[in-house]
């Protein structure tokens, strides 16, 4: 058994020249529009805004071989939070 690290991309330059990478964002892209979680709109002056940013992640087999490269679209930081409270607010 070897030992092998695997650097994955922490901002988005480097993702974007990498086709592996390239097809992992395209098929999160393909979830978020299949399932409707998220629409792009004019910014409201009166509303904030939620960031985003690309989390990407190499899944490996059991051999440690990579099985696929996988990237997320997720919110920032403390804005989840504000976003939880944001929904549960409007479910009561």
């Amino acid at each position: 058994m070897s030992n092998v690290a695997f650097c994955e991309p922490e901002g988005y330059e480097e993702p974007q020249q990498n086709p592996e990478w390239q097809k992992a964002m395209q098929e999160e892209i393909s979830i978020i529009e299949m399932n409707c979680t998220l629409e792009l709109i004019d910014r409201p002056s009166d509303k904030i805004i939620i960031s985003v940013k690309w989390v990407f992640r190499t899944k490996l087999n059991a051999d440690r071989t990579i099985n696929k490269h996988k990237a997320r679209l997720v919110v920032k930081g403390m804005l989840r939070f504000m976003v939880l409270i944001i929904l549960i607010y409007l479910l009561l």
